[in-house]
């Protein structure tokens, strides 16, 4: 199931992108373990940014809730 939610996510992205190519879009950490709605740890979030060469924008209450390491976070 997180495979195929991955998956979607970055399909919409894509789409998003192409209806607003003259903008800058940012991808944002999201979710948290308390609510069960976060698709990706610090380290795939991390990893998957890198990979794709996201422009990241972090989300400090979220990366809190989620304990994130705001040092290691700020690398990205």
């Amino acid at each position: 199931m997180k495979k195929q939610m991955l998956k979607t996510s970055l399909e919409n992205l894509d789409e998003i992108r192409e209806m607003f190519s003259n903008v800058r879009i940012l991808v944002e950490n999201t979710g948290t373990d308390i609510a069960g709605n976060k698709l990706l740890d610090q380290d795939e979030f991390t990893d998957l940014c890198k990979d794709k060469n996201f422009d990241v924008q972090i989300d400090v209450g979220h990366a809190n809730a989620n304990a994130w390491d705001m040092k290691n976070s700020l690398k990205i």
